[in-house]
């Protein structure tokens, strides 16, 4: 028995809100989504944040890699203006922050795509903590992401996402292989 079609915001409401912040995350419950996609990336100092690009020069007024900055530094940095000037002041999110966010207006529910290496295992273990969990799941393009987080928490869903280069006929291979619980495949497909 299928869900039916389910409205998600990408990133958050992202054409409404700057991407992947709270204000992005607000937006998406008011236009009536039912779950929100993000990204999960670590600090130099081994923290989760929410952002998707590997540097912050796109979607912040800093630069550079996020790996090379601390949680202090990222709190500082502003998420919002290059938006526009009405989100001055949003910040990149913290993970345990966001899940506390989920929390509260339950039953809304969140696509967490994993995007750093080595954090798939504890990205599951916090899902799984959160009295959200039934509406959390992991994504991953990298298949070992998406195998340490089955490894930590097998009963939390995994979804392995794929290129458009991908070979379509190795898809159920691949899936089986990293243990996921399906695949998300390329539209054009």
């Amino acid at each position: 028995r299928g869900i039916g079609l389910r409205v998600g915001g990408h990133r958050g409401a992202s054409a409404a809100a700057p991407e992947n912040t709270f204000a992005a995350f607000d937006a998406a419950v008011a236009e009536g989504a039912v779950y929100t996609e993000t990204d999960v990336r670590l600090t130099s100092d081994g923290e989760l944040i929410l952002l998707h690009d590997p540097t912050l020069d796109r979607t912040t007024d800093a630069g550079g890699p996020v790996s090379a900055r601390s949680l202090e530094e990222l709190r500082g940095i502003d998420a919002g203006s290059w938006f526009g000037p009405s989100f001055a002041g949003q910040r990149i999110p913290e993970f345990e922050a966001f899940l506390r966010w989920i929390e509260a207006r339950s039953p809304f529910g969140a696509a967490i795509e994993i995007k750093a290496t080595g954090i798939g295992g504890r990205v599951a273990d916090l899902a799984w903590a959160s009295s959200a969990r039934d509406h959390l799941a992991i994504y991953a393009f990298d298949a070992r992401e998406i195998q340490a987080a089955k490894a930590a928490q097998p009963d939390l869903p995994c979804v392995l996402l794929l290129h458009l280069t991908d070979d379509p006929d190795a898809v159920l291979d691949r899936i089986s292989a990293c243990g996921a619980d399906g695949a998300d495949v390329p539209w054009q497909w």
